[in-house]
């Protein structure tokens, strides 16, 4: 998996089985990036919240990550 953190590409290796899902730590560039201001902290917080993903749903074209509890942590959309 690869993306945009918001400042930061990261990249992080990941497993998938039947609905599971698990998330390596993610590889990152290290820039710093100072505005919008709190956008570093918000990388840090997606980033960490990768790490908690155990399950995955796909619907229409919405990728839905999920953690232990089965609350989302992430949301993605296919670009039109």
């Amino acid at each position: 998996a690869s993306g945009s953190a918001g400042c930061n590409r990261y990249q992080a290796s990941y497993s998938a089985n039947q609905g599971t899902l698990t998330v390596d730590p993610a590889l990152s560039t290290r820039k710093c990036c100072v505005e919008p201001e709190g956008l570093m902290d918000q990388e840090t917080h997606y980033l960490a919240a990768l790490r908690t993903v155990t399950a995955y749903a796909v619907e229409n074209d919405q990728l839905t990550l999920l953690n232990g509890l089965g609350q989302p942590v992430a949301r993605y959309q296919t670009a039109p």
